[in-house]
C-alpha cells in the first residue's frame, strides 16, 4: 500500500467513525444534558478526566468535567500544550468533549444511555475496541503521546539512532519494557484478562529470545491480592528495571507491542521507526490501524502469546522477509505518522465536528 493509499484508507476509517453523528447530526442543545450525565456518581464506576473544549475561531476554551489525578499531567504536559498549538488552524466554532483518561468505565445500567447521548454528541477519544459499543460510538484522535511536542524530538531521535545502529549489528532476540496494565488493577485474581501477564509468562519460559522488564509496580493497588501478584511477577523477570528511552530499542532486532489498558499508543510508531521487526498483539484500534497489514508491517501474536516462540523462529529462519517487515514498518511511519499529518488528521476530526453541528439540530 503506497502512502496516498494508506492516508486514503486512514481517512475513510475516519468518516466511518463519524457515521452515528452523520445519521443523527449533532444536537448542540445535548450537550449540557451529557455533561450533566457524565457528572452523575451512577453514571461511572471509575473516575476519569474529562475535558468539555470549545474552539472559536482561533481560540480554544476548556472545561474540567471530570477529574482524575493520574490523568492531570497528560492534560497540562501534553493535550492543553497541543489545543494551543493547532487552534490557530481551527475555523470557525467546535465544541467537543475529550477523553483524556487512558478509558472510560460506564455502569452497565447506564450503557445504552450513554451510547445514546454519543449518537448525536462528539466524544473524541484515542482508541477503540470492534464489538464494545461506547468506544465504537466515539471519534477517534491520534493519541496524546502523538500530539505532544516530544513526539517529534523522539522520532527524531529514534531515527538518528537507527541510521547509526546496523540492522545485523542488534541483538537478535526480542525486547520489551513497560508494567502491567490492563482493563482493571491488577491482582492475583484477575492478571489472566491481561494479555501482558501472558506476555511475562512466556518470556520467563523462553529466556534465551526474549529480553523484557517491568519498570514498575505503582499501578498495583495495596492489597494482599496485589501483593501477592508482584511476588509472582518478579520471581518470573526479576525486579523492576530501567525504562529506556525510544531511540534505545535500537539493541534489539525485534521489538514487542501489547495491549494495556487499552492500545499500546506511542509505542507501535515508535517502535517501527527503529528499522526493527515489531511483533505486535492488539485488540484495540488506533486511528492508524487500519493502515497496517500484519506480516507487511508487524507481525501478529496471539491474546496470550502462545505464538511467541514460533513467531520468533520464523523470523529467525526467514531473515530477508524479516528484514522487509522491519523496513515497511519503518516506512509506513516516515510517511503516514509524521507530526505535520497527525495534526492535519486532528484539524480534520475538528472541521468534520464543526460540519455537522452546523448540519444538525
Amino acid at each position: 500500500m503506497t502512502r496516498s493509499a494508506s492516508l486514503e484508507v486512514i481517512e475513510a476509517q475516519k468518516d466511518k467513525n463519524f457515521r452515528h453523528l452523520r445519521q443523527n447530526g449533532i444536537d448542540r442543545t445535548a450537550f449540557d444534558a451529557f455533561e450533566s450525565f457524565i457528572r452523575d456518581p451512577a453514571t461511572l464506576d471509575r473516575e476519569s478526566l474529562i475535558l468539555r473544549c470549545r474552539f472559536s475561531h482561533g481560540s480554544v476554551e476548556t472545561r474540567l468535567v471530570l477529574h482524575r489525578e493520574r490523568s492531570q499531567r497528560r492534560k497540562v504536559a501534553q493535550f492543553e500544550p497541543f489545543l494551543r498549538r493547532i487552534a490557530s488552524r481551527i475555523e470557525g466554532e467546535v465544541d467537543v468533549f475529550f477523553l483524556v483518561s487512558d478509558t472510560i468505565y460506564v455502569a452497565e445500567s447506564r450503557r445504552a444511555e450513554f451510547v445514546g447521548f454519543l449518537k448525536t454528541v462528539p466524544f473524541l477519544r484515542c482508541d477503540w475496541l470492534d464489538g464494545d459499543d461506547v468506544s465504537e460510538h466515539a471519534i477517534i484522535i491520534p493519541d496524546y503521546r502523538l500530539q505532544a511536542d516530544a513526539y517529534a524530538e523522539d522520532l527524531a531521535a529514534v531515527c538518528a539512532a537507527a541510521e547509526r545502529t546496523p540492522y545485523e549489528d542488534r541483538a537478535a532476540i526480542i525486547g520489551w519494557r513497560g508494567r502491567l496494565s490492563g482493563p482493571t488493577y491488577p491482582d492475583i485474581d484477575n492478571c489472566e484478562i491481561f494479555p501482558r501477564y501472558h506476555l511475562f509468562r512466556q518470556a520467563a519460559r523462553h529466556p534465551d529470545i526474549v529480553e523484557i522488564g517491568v519498570t514498575n509496580f505503582t499501578n498495583f493497588p495495596d492489597t494482599d491480592a496485589a501483593r501477592t501478584l508482584r511476588r509472582e511477577i518478579e520471581a518470573l523477570l526479576g525486579p523492576p528495571v530501567p525504562e529506556l528511552r525510544p531511540e534505545e530499542f535500537v539493541r534489539y532486532r525485534y521489538l514487542l507491542a501489547a495491549d494495556g489498558v487499552t492500545a499500546p499508543w506511542k509505542t507501535v510508531p515508535m517502535r517501527m521507526a527503529t528499522g526493527s521487526v515489531v511483533l505486535m498483539q492488539s485488540r484495540w484500534n488506533q486511528y492508524f490501524s487500519v493502515a497496517l497489514e500484519a506480516w507487511r508491517h508487524y507481525v501478529p501474536l496471539r491474546n496470550d502469546f502462545a505464538d511467541l516462540a514460533d513467531r520468533y523462529a520464523w523470523l529467525r529462519d526467514h531473515p530477508e522477509e524479516a528484514r522487509a517487515i522491519a523496513l515497511a514498518g519503518q516506512a509506513f511511519v516516515s510517511s503516514v505518522m509524521t507530526p505535520a499529518l497527525i495534526d492535519d488528521f486532528f484539524v480534520g476530526v475538528l472541521a468534520h465536528c464543526r460540519d455537522l453541528a452546523r448540519d444538525g439540530r
